[in-house]
């Protein structure tokens, strides 16, 4: 029952007679006719519970206007902030609005928020946060319509617009913060939180403003002495980033008796899909050759794209990747000579990949040479004319095309044993489904099963890539007895050519159409020689014709039964539209969705789960920094190399914690762990901090100078 110490737990008790006339009504429900379970407006939405166990009311859901979970999330944290949540229930607030500050947004931020807790806290049924989103649209334009947005920065905004909305001090006067020249840290912060103060005080500051000290060092001036002591409403914390990355991936071989073979491995946060390859062929169930792995990104049932063996695959964990293993051709045929990219011969029209003058590798052409002078003009791929450069053909400055550049181009194909003469196909296996959604079509295709890839010559006839196929698909497929007597489509085929040449040449058009349907695998019974399926020309998806416009509404081109030879392009997608009837009787879909285990698969999930401690991201925190440009520093007066410290000086009462997650292109998944009660942030402070220097108790002392001054001046 999941139940904890100090939990409350109502039991309610049928009214009525036994006879049932009564029966449905219980004691404790809200508009029963009960007059035990009456009680006043005022008791029954006091807020908080002032006994152990938890809290009477507030436990309420927020409805979703759109996309705005990010904001739910921000609320219903703020709304459990005990504290903040009291003052608005017993509308301290209102006394203490600031409609004249030019910083807020004349009270309506507080206004919209106080109602908001209100509703919250009064109501037993979801709420509608109608006003709170209103307002913040018009404080911020970032956050107007209803799409997904960045919870953190709500809050910031939203914790802003109520300290600048219940503001104490009327006008802000200018402040000239005080430089630290060799002082103490507790001289320092108390000067720089008193300037704080003269200009911001209000409840949000009381609860959530902390005290960071920021220092700027240079090594090249050591007496120089810079520390700043800056108020904070929320700390956000680096998280380190995964020291293993693990991932799962399915393996298809080439061999069409051995299902699909799913295996984990635990890697290097920072390794690459060549690393993948290299763990895959060290598996003796596997033992394939990294040049001999075709890596795919596959999602519901079709090929996204393949993947090229250099992309980080931290960037990558939550694609489903798939291995299809490359066959073995002839002696010499997957291994023709490429482009010698060793060859740094600067010739005119040559292609290289240049450093720029902002030291960024491009790819770049030689458009003009002077010899005498051994300068070359380059033109950058992607930019105009005006950004051209004359270079040296001396500087380091040149490296071989496609190797650093980061508008290099990736050929997936370069990187694996493929004759110039093949190509990738794509089949998926796809199905006709009732549309009901359609009033044109009734059917709709539908895709099922793990695609695979061909490797096969541009040039394959129809009827060929219908038998590989069919062979492709054996595994999961039961031929009807007719199949299996014959030895291959081929004879089919012949056998349907010598029909047709007894026949007269002028067919009715009703006679031409079977013929054709027949030819495609459309008619299918039991006993028919033909496949029990039809291979057609799609998109990647599968959905529509790769071969015919849009508003032909195609599922398909088809794929011609015949031995003419078709023209592949690399990355062509076929679709397999299995007959209806064969796919009831014949095809064996259990054995189709299976996928066997590797010993990995258990392994990995035995490993326990990688989690960073909360002290592991305040030391990142802590950590000195070297900046990149150069600081001006007043003790030389002159720019200098510099580092900059941060510490924790004086933490608030409540403190908001922000984990930085999101690097470019990607987010770190790393669990932090962090004690849900009992935290002691001492451990965390710098050295010098003070428990009497804090914002609050600067705050304090104030308020009581400003009392004794008043009685005094009134007596």
């Amino acid at each position: 029952a999941q139940l904890v110490d100090g939990q409350k737990i109502l039991i309610e008790r049928r009214i009525g007679g036994e006879d049932g006339k009564k029966a449905g009504k219980w004691e404790g429900i809200p508009g029963q006719d009960n007059s035990k379970t009456k009680k006043k407006k005022d008791q029954i939405n006091s807020g908080f519970d002032r006994q152990v166990g938890g809290y009477k009311t507030g436990c309420v859901g927020l409805f979703n206007l759109g996309n705005t979970c990010f904001m739910n999330a921000a609320l219903q944290c703020l709304s459990n902030t005990v504290p903040l949540t009291q003052y608005f229930l017993q509308e301290l607030y209102a006394r203490e609005i600031n409609r004249e500050n030019k910083l807020g947004m004349g009270g309506r931020v507080a206004s919209y928020y106080g109602r908001h807790i209100k509703e919250m806290w009064r109501a037993s049924f979801p709420v509608f946060p109608r006003g709170v989103k209103l307002v913040m649209a018009r404080k911020n334009p970032q956050f107007e319509g209803y799409q997904q947005q960045d919870s953190q920065e709500l809050l910031m905004s939203l914790l802003d617009g109520l300290h600048e909305d219940l503001c104490r001090v009327k006008e802000k006067p200018y402040v000239q913060i005080p430089d630290s020249n060799g002082r103490s840290d507790q001289e320092v912060a108390r000067e720089h939180i008193e300037c704080y103060l003269k200009r911001d005080r209000s409840v949000i500051v009381d609860l959530f403003s902390g005290v960071i000290k920021s220092q700027i060092r240079w090594p090249d001036a050591p007496a120089a002495d810079n520390r700043k002591f800056e108020a904070f409403n929320m700390l956000s914390l680096p998280v380190p980033e995964e020291s293993d990355i693990r991932v799962s991936l399915k393996v298809m071989f080439q061999n069409p008796d051995r299902a699909p073979l799913k295996v984990s491995l635990n890697l290097k946060h920072n390794a690459t899909l060549m690393a993948v390859k290299e763990a895959i062929a060290e598996m003796k169930e596997v033992a394939i050759p990294p040049k001999r792995l075709a890596l795919c990104d596959v999602t519901n049932s079709y090929v996204f794209q393949f993947l090229s063996q250099t992309l980080p695959l931290r960037k990558l964990e939550r694609v489903d990747i798939v291995a299809y293993e490359v066959p073995v051709f002839g002696a010499g045929e997957g291994e023709e000579k490429k482009a010698d990219k060793s060859d740094m011969t600067i010739k005119m029209g040559k292609w290289f990949d240049v450093k720029d003058r902002l030291g960024g590798w491009y790819r770049g052409v030689v458009i003009a040479m002077d010899v005498e002078k051994r300068l070359v003009k380059i033109h950058f791929e992607g930019f105009s004319a005006n950004e051209d450069e004359v270079i040296s053909v001396d500087d380091d400055r040149f490296r071989p095309l496609d190797t650093v550049a980061r508008n290099r181009r990736i050929v997936i194909r370069d990187e694996l044993l493929i004759p110039k003469k093949n190509v990738q196909v794509i089949c998926l296996h796809r199905r006709m489904v009732p549309n009901q959604a359609n009033f044109f079509n009734p059917n709709k295709p539908e895709l099922f099963g793990l695609p695979f890839v061909l490797f096969i010559p541009s040039d394959i006839t129809g009827a060929a890539l219908y038998e590989l196929v069919w062979e492709k698909t054996r595994r999961f497929t039961t031929p009807p007895p007719l199949m299996k007597r014959q030895r291959s489509f081929f004879e089919a085929l012949e056998q349907d050519g010598d029909a047709k040449k007894d026949k007269d040449g002028k067919q009715g058009e009703g006679n031409e159409k079977k013929e054709d349907d027949q030819a495609a695998g459309h008619s299918q019974d039991d006993d028919s020689p033909f496949p029990p399926f039809v291979l057609k020309f799609t998109n990647k998806s599968g959905k529509r014709s790769s071969k015919e416009s849009w508003n032909k509404f195609s599922f398909g081109s088809p794929v011609e039964f015949n031995r003419t030879k078709l023209s592949l392009d690399d990355e062509t997608t076929i679709s397999i539209d299995w007959n209806k009837n064969f796919l009831q009787k014949y095809l064996n879909m259990e054995e189709l969705l299976s996928v066997s285990d590797h010993l990995s698969v258990g392994e990995i999930a035995r490993l326990p789960e990688p989690k960073v401690d909360i002290k592991m991201c305040f030391k990142l925190f802590t950590e000195t920094e070297k900046l990149n440009d150069e600081i001006y520093c007043s003790a030389v007066k002159k720019h200098l190399k510099a580092e900059k410290k941060i510490e924790l000086f004086s933490a608030p009462p409540i403190l908001v914690v922000h984990l930085k997650r999101l690097l470019p292109r990607y987010k770190i998944q790393t669990y932090v762990d962090t004690p849900l009660s009992g935290f002691n942030i001492t451990p965390y402070l710098t050295k010098s901090a003070s428990e009497d220097i804090s914002i609050q108790n600067i705050s304090n002392a104030l308020d009581q100078s400003a009392e004794g001054k008043t009685k005094g001046g009134g007596g």
